[in-house]
């Protein structure tokens, strides 16, 4: 027999095919069908002598056909469950790395962690910084899929029962409404096991704090496997681990803990980068064994780095190797931006490795996990992109905490100057009306200004504001500059609508980088519009476009036009793929229908307010279904409500409803100045639709400018209603309210005594 020959395993030796063929005929033979006729008439006479039966006869036939279809069933059966199931070389390992950044990472010398990244897709997450009160945070979010929170529980040990019971009812209790451990749970319901070696110093005991607990632990707090460094041969247990676990967690956290330090982020820390060398042979040990041809390898570290102060941020480094994924930026449905993912975006990618379909939620209404599975798309070199999106994202950070209180603060007392000179030097402030309506046209100019001003991407300390305060000038004048009072607030404020509605079509790209918009680093909101936009948004739309019929005359024609734009304005806010804001959808809806009905009836009246709650009620319910004609793997959030709705019905919309309570007075509570802003916001409804005499008659001749005003002020409160952020959208909205309040009462038909 020739080596190597192609049809070695099919020869015989000489002599042995006749012999089998002779076996198989004798053997055919036997079990012929044909048998002789006297034996089934002894047989059926009761004399047939039992060795008259032979495999031909009936009964054995039918005893030799129930033994052959058993044995299909049961192959069958065998085989159905096998394609299903995941292949037990399919593993999942999860490798943890905390408080470290990607500038960190690729300065590190640790040879086999550097030549996976080159093989990986990788991407940044939100995160908390290490050290911080919520650093548990991610953790939980990790294992539940879904945002959670820890509720100052401190995974200690193996202190199971007490800590797990407290950690549950602080998600039950949350507006997040999350279920700690439904990774391991979900996993463990298709019959795998997840393990967790949590790395530690000597001497450490097993009551240390160990964050990545949360991500392998079931609901109940069990986790298949565990082991840790304090056995007198760690490896063993490692092995053991790694091997029998399908996923598996490593946790180096506190030989990776280092004090606070505050570099220029996000230069890498020198501490991090003796530290990180010292974990080379542990890294070596778990890296040997991960075939990434078939195991999926996620490196990642839930929390940035320590910085001493919460305005020096980074985003938190993650990287995937396995099947499925090559070099590139990660991208996920939850986020829709190359390079960034979500935290809650691991769990369904495990389990979507390992051919588990994503749980959404139960008909007893409990939370399913709301992050889709992460893809790569290719570039150029990863490695540089991702550091240059995490660089992009310190700056901005740094951005919002100077501009945040600029925006609000800036419109807030160019309303009370103005208002005050309105109040005690009426006359004085007429005279220099010319010169107070550019303050205010620059005041409701901010949004737009902090909207662009990360495109000229400032460096700095001082320019930012130089160049913010420039733009705003600039958009002040281009709007007054030889324009009517009316046409230049309506010109100002629609193209700020404008600006917001395209981008949010067309990618979000300002959006994603506005200053004062959502914050990805905390995972707030990756896409869309983020609320303190979308009640500017909402109030620019209404008052701008109210302002411009105003100045047309307010025909046929133009209320016709008005109602198709501000429909536009809304259905870029709270589409699914655009705007992708739910409750911003809504009060659109709600403060456009009151709009459009005010400006067709000449004033704003209280049954306009009903026709906007079922317009409002309508345009949820039109939102949701929109989402939910989609693949469930793209799903928003509101596929997710909508779902969790559909199955477990009035007790999934309660907890919705009591989720979106509990945000807002959580907002209350961490800033109690917000109960002013509410207060100002009631009282300026009041003003609005109950003007005193002196405003009265200025709106009696501007009546399309009214409608727009109470639209705007109305949709305000039901922005603070029916969003979890709602004080802050309802604030965003009143700085222009306020603003464009006082600019009407500038107006020339303004009563002199």
């Amino acid at each position: 027999m020739a080596h190597g020959d192609a049809n070695e395993l099919t020869r015989d030796e000489p002599g042995r095919p006749a012999r089998f063929r002779r076996f198989f005929l004798s053997v055919a033979r036997k079990m012929s069908w044909r048998q002789p006729v006297r034996c089934h008439r002894k047989r059926s006479e009761g004399s047939c002598p039992r060795r008259c039966v032979s495999p031909g006869s009936p009964l054995l036939r039918c005893a030799a056909a129930a033994i052959i279809t058993g044995f299909v069933a049961a192959a069958t059966a065998a085989a159905a469950p096998a394609a299903n199931a995941p292949h037990s070389d399919r593993k999942a390992i999860i490798l943890v790395l905390h408080g470290v950044s990607w500038e960190e990472l690729v300065a590190a010398d640790l040879p086999e962690l550097q030549g996976l990244l080159r093989r990986a897709a990788v991407g940044v997450m939100n995160s908390r910084p290490l050290g911080s009160p919520r650093q548990f945070d991610p953790y939980v979010t990790i294992g539940a899929g879904r945002g959670a929170v820890d509720g100052a529980v401190a995974l200690i040990g193996w202190e199971r029962d007490r800590g797990i019971a407290r950690l549950r009812a602080a998600n039950q209790r949350a507006r997040t409404q999350a279920e700690p451990g439904l990774l391991g749970t979900t996993l463990r319901e298709h019959g795998l096991l997840t393990g967790l070696i949590h790395v530690l110093p000597v001497g450490a005991s097993g009551h240390t704090v160990i964050p990545a607990v949360a991500i392998a632990m079931e609901r109940s707090g069990h986790i298949a496997c565990v082991g840790g460094s304090w056995p007198a041969d760690p490896w063993v247990k490692l092995e053991e681990c790694q091997r029998e676990s399908d996923l598996f967690v490593v946790d180096f956290h506190h030989l990776l803990l280092r004090p606070l330090t505050a570099p220029p982020p996000p230069m890498p820390d020198p501490e991090a980068l003796r530290i990180l060398p010292r974990r080379a042979e542990v890294l070596r040990r778990v890296l040997r064994a991960v075939d990434t041809n078939r195991q999926l390898l996620i490196i990642l570290s839930p929390t940035c780095p320590p910085y001493a102060s919460p305005k020096s941020m980074a985003y938190a480094p993650i990287a995937v190797i396995g099947p499925g994924f090559k070099p590139g930026l990660l991208t996920s449905a939850s986020t829709r931006r190359p390079g960034f993912v979500s935290n809650t975006d691991i769990a369904p990618t495990v389990l979507e490795h390992f051919g588990i379909d994503v749980p959404r939620g139960g008909k007893d209404g409990g939370a399913g996990m709301s992050g889709r599975p992460m893809g790569w798309r290719a570039g150029g070199q990863p490695l540089r992109d991702v550091r240059a999106i995490s660089r992009r994202g310190v700056r901005l950070v740094q951005l919002r905490w100077r501009f945040g209180p600029v925006y609000a603060l800036g419109q807030f007392f160019i309303f009370i100057g103005v208002g005050a000179a309105l109040a005690f030097r009426p006359q004085r402030a007429l005279t220099a009306r010319r010169r107070l309506r550019l303050i205010l046209l620059l005041g409701m100019s901010l949004p737009l200004a902090l909207l662009l001003l990360p495109v000229l991407d400032p460096g700095g300390l001082v320019q930012p504001y130089v160049i913010a305060a420039a733009l705003a000038a600039a958009f002040a004048w281009l709007a007054s500059y030889r324009s009517p009072p009316m046409t230049a607030l309506g010109a100002l404020l629609a193209a700020t609508a404008g600006v917001i509605a395209i981008d949010a079509v067309t990618g979000a790209r300002l959006l994603g980088n506005c200053v004062i918009s959502y914050n990805p680093m905390f995972g707030g909101r990756f896409h869309g519009i983020g609320n303190d936009v979308m009640g500017a948004a909402i109030a620019c739309a209404a008052i701008g476009s109210t302002a411009l019929a105003q100045q047309r005359g307010g025909g046929r024609g133009t209320v016709w036009m008005l109602g198709l734009w501000l429909m536009l304005v809304g259905l870029a806010i709270g589409a699914p793929y655009w705007g992708a804001n739910w409750g911003g959808g809504v009060t659109a809806a709600f403060a456009f229908t009151i709009t459009w009905m005010a400006v067709r009836r000449g004033r704003p009246r209280l049954r306009h307010w009903v026709a906007g709650l079922a317009a409002a009620a309508a345009a949820g319910t039109a939102l949701m279904a929109l989402d939910l004609l989609g693949d469930a793997r793209t799903w928003t959030h509101f596929g997710d409500s909508a779902h969790a709705m559909r199955t477990a019905g009035i007790t999934a919309a309660a907890q919705i409803a009591a989720r979106k309570f509990a945000a807002n007075l959580h907002i209350f509570a961490i800033a109690p100045y917000n109960g002013m802003t509410l207060a100002v916001l009631a009282a300026t409804l009041w003003l609005v639709m109950r003007p005193p005499a002196r405003l009265a008659a200025v709106l009696a001749v501007r009546p399309a400018l009214w409608a727009g005003l109470a639209g705007s002020t109305a949709g305000a409160f039901v922005a603070v209603i029916v969003n979890d952020s709602g004080i802050v959208a309802g604030a965003s909205a009143l700085g222009t309210i306020a603003c464009a309040i006082a600019y009407a009462a500038l107006e020339e038909n303004r009563p002199t005594s």
